[in-house]
C-alpha cells in the first residue's frame, strides 16, 4: 500500500536517478542539445547542454513538492484523504513519466538514429495504462480525475465514470503501446487512442441522464 512517506522516497529516488543518468551521459551529449522534435521526427528545438540535463530533473522536484503540498491545503485535505493511497501512487507515476521522457530524450541525443517518437509514445501510453489501473479508486476532489459538470454533481456518476475510465485507459494505453511497438504509424495510433481516452466525458453525461440525478 502506497503512503506519503513511501511516495516521497520513491519520487526523490527517481529524481536522483535522473541526475545520475544525466551525469553519466553528459560527456557524450551534443551541445546544443536537441529537446524538441516535429511531427516527422525531425529536430526543431535545442537547448544548451547544461540546461537540457538539469531542467527536467528540476521540474520533477518542483512537481514532487507541489504534489506533496496539495493534499495538505485546507481546500483539498478532507477529499484527498479519502483516496490518499491512490493519490500517492498516481504522484509517483507522474514523476516516473517525466523521468522517462527525460531519459528517452537524452538517449536519443546520443543515438540520433533512434525512432524517438515511437519509443516515447509507447512509454507514455504504458504510463497512462498504469494510471488507469487505479482511476476507479479516485473519489470526488478538486485536483484529479474526470471533472465534468455531471461527475461533480453526483458521486454515483463520479464513481461510475471513473470505473469506466479505468478500463478505457488501461485498454487504450496497452493497445496503443503495442500497436506503436509493432510498427503502426505513431500518428495513426494516436488518432485511435485520443478519441478513446476522451470517451469518459460523454459517458459521464449519459450516465447522469440515465440516473436522472
Amino acid at each position: 500500500m502506497m503512503n506519503p512517506r513511501m511516495a516521497r522516497a520513491i519520487s526523490f529516488g527517481l529524481i536522483v536517478l535522473a541526475l545520475i543518468y544525466s551525469a553519466v551521459l553528459y560527456p557524450h551529449l551534443p551541445d546544443p542539445l536537441p529537446i524538441h522534435w516535429n511531427i516527422r521526427g525531425e529536430v526543431d528545438g535545442w537547448w544548451p547542454r547544461w540546461q537540457g540535463v538539469l531542467l527536467i530533473p528540476a521540474l520533477m522536484l518542483v512537481i514532487l513538492v507541489l504534489l506533496q503540498t496539495l493534499p495538505k491545503l485546507p481546500i483539498s485535505k478532507s477529499s484527498v484523504e479519502a483516496f490518499r493511497a491512490t493519490y500517492d501512487y498516481i504522484s509517483v507515476i507522474v514523476i516516473a513519466l517525466i523521468g522517462y521522457v527525460h531519459g528517452t530524450v537524452l538517449w536519443a541525443a546520443v543515438h540520433p538514429k533512434m525512432d524517438l517518437p515511437r519509443v516515447l509514445l509507447a512509454g507514455v501510453l504504458l504510463f497512462l495504462a498504469a494510471i488507469g489501473n487505479v482511476m476507479g479508486k479516485l473519489r470526488p476532489n478538486r485536483w484529479a480525475g474526470v471533472r465534468t459538470p455531471w461527475t461533480l454533481a453526483s458521486e454515483a456518476v463520479w464513481v461510475g465514470t471513473h470505473r469506466f475510465a479505468a478500463r478505457i485507459y488501461v485498454v487504450g494505453g496497452v493497445a496503443g503501446a503495442a500497436a506503436v511497438l509493432l510498427g503502426a504509424p505513431w500518428w495513426a495510433a494516436m488518432e485511435i487512442v485520443i478519441p478513446l481516452l476522451l470517451l469518459p466525458i460523454p459517458y459521464s453525461y449519459l450516465l447522469y441522464r440515465r440516473r436522472g440525478d
